[in-house]
């Protein structure tokens, strides 16, 4: 009776979310998605797509070109599956906005008023995007803060981990290394499927200044007025 009473529930399958996002890495179906929505990406998207499909037909199919088409793959799913639209998000008034910071957060009365105020303001600006930068010590709700503008902007919370990052790890790995890769923060834009998005970078004062090179200037565009990250492995800018 106890054994059967203290079993380890079994995961049932409407636990299953729905509407998670899943990348297409599929060849015949990136080719698809590429010929139906031709019209939809910028020139340069076009060219380099086009470019990593004409390499991808050029390399055998045998188990020697395996790795390599793997990668091309990789690529192009990676420039393909991530929708670069910003859909403008349902306005909010003052008063909504002041309530959810104040249901989820205690005193901290001048940093509400002021980023309200912020928040409220940029509901009427040109640019739907905007930048902010918390500073203090661990636990006074610079991530619960983040999570309250999530929900008020109806934008998707994408968490990045920037401690103990070095360069390669923020700017991706060039393809010709056989560990290659795209770094935190492609890959966690192209997990979400859009750059509507709110990227919470956590620990931005963490990261690991080494001789291969400086983390922070693979900011220094995202925040620019370029708003482009550049990745190596993708090898192509983000808006």
């Amino acid at each position: 009776f106890f054994q059967s009473l203290y079993k380890r529930p079994k995961k049932q399958q409407d636990d299953v979310k729905e509407d998670i996002y899943t990348p297409i890495k599929n060849e015949a179906a990136l080719k698809v998605l590429y010929n139906t929505c031709k019209n939809t990406y910028d020139s340069k998207t076009r060219a380099r797509a086009e470019l990593l499909f004409a390499e991808l037909e050029s390399v055998s199919r045998g188990p020697s070109g395996n790795s390599e088409r793997n990668d091309l793959i990789n690529q192009i799913s990676h420039i393909l599956c991530i929708d670069t639209n910003a859909y403008p998000n349902e306005q909010k008034s003052y008063a909504q906005m002041r309530e959810a910071f104040d249901t989820k957060i205690y005193g901290l009365t001048n940093f509400k008023d002021r980023f309200c105020e912020f928040l409220y303001a940029s509901q009427f600006s040109k640019s739907p995007s905007f930048k902010a930068l918390l500073v203090g010590p661990p636990g006074v709700g610079k991530t619960t803060i983040s999570e309250i503008i999530s929900e008020l902007t109806g934008r998707d919370h994408v968490f990045v981990d920037c401690a103990g990052s070095e360069m390669i790890a923020m700017s991706g790995i060039v393809k010709s290394y056989s560990c290659a890769k795209p770094g935190k923060l492609y890959s966690s834009i192209f997990e979400s499927g859009k750059t509507n998005i709110l990227l919470f970078c956590d620990e931005i004062d963490k990261l690991s200044v080494t001789k291969e090179g400086d983390p922070y200037s693979v900011f220094i565009k995202m925040l620019g007025p370029q708003k482009a990250l550049h990745d190596e492995y993708v090898d192509s800018d983000l808006d």
